[in-house]
């Protein structure tokens, strides 16, 4: 004679049988292959951001979301301290040369003579996803890759419709404004920005505009 209790098991056995087997989501980063790659796979500290996370963030610029990111320092991030520089486990160009190197949308945004990246250029509203690659990245990305790589995906590039709209405002007089805007018009797409910074600056000869 066959108990209850087993009866209960055989039961319990053929439901987990026939139930489908669990799947789990994995993010996907693009920076340390030149390719899409697992991140769990990936063989270097990588730190993503996403939307969501760049809302979170008191940042205005590229340059204070890269301050707060561990293992990076942003000298001067704030808009009124003078042009920003970045650095990543210690590997510092002092403005005149750069170590991390800045990619948006896959393709590299440097000055072609110094090889600086202005940070402050983009604004937080233009942002979809900030991936930051810390470690050496020279072997895949070049010189400028020496402490890593910040790779950028705009949310015109990410297909992103609608708009957005960042005020920011601090010390010195500083004031900022941003709008960007993407979407479809007679089957094209089709996407705009516009932003405005001015400040006092937080010593002489510091303002800008």
């Amino acid at each position: 004679m066959i108990g209850p209790a087993l009866l209960l098991a055989a039961a319990a056995a053929a439901q987990a049988a026939d139930a489908p087997r669990p799947r789990f989501a994995q993010e996907i980063v693009v920076v340390a292959e030149r390719g899409p790659s697992p991140r769990d796979a990936t063989p270097a500290a990588v730190t993503t951001l996403t939307r969501e996370d760049l809302a979170r963030l008191p940042a205005a610029t590229l340059a204070e979301v890269l301050d707060a990111v561990p293992g990076v320092f942003v000298l001067q991030a704030a808009p009124w301290s003078g042009p920003p520089m970045a650095s990543a486990r210690g590997f510092f160009g002092g403005g005149e040369a750069e170590y991390l190197q800045l990619r948006v949308d896959g393709l590299p945004v440097l000055d072609t003579e110094s090889g600086l990246a202005d940070w402050q250029r983009l604004g937080t509203a233009q942002l979809e996803r900030v991936e930051v690659l810390r470690g050496p990245g020279s072997a895949l990305y070049g010189d400028t890759a020496l402490g890593g790589v910040v790779e950028v995906v705009t949310r015109h590039a990410a297909g992103a419709a609608g708009g957005a709209l960042a005020l920011a405002g601090g010390s010195f007089g500083t004031a900022s404004a941003e709008a960007v805007w993407h979407g479809t018009a007679a089957g094209l797409e089709v996407g705009a920005a516009a932003a405005g910074l001015a400040t006092d600056g937080a010593r002489a000869h510091a303002a800008a505009e």
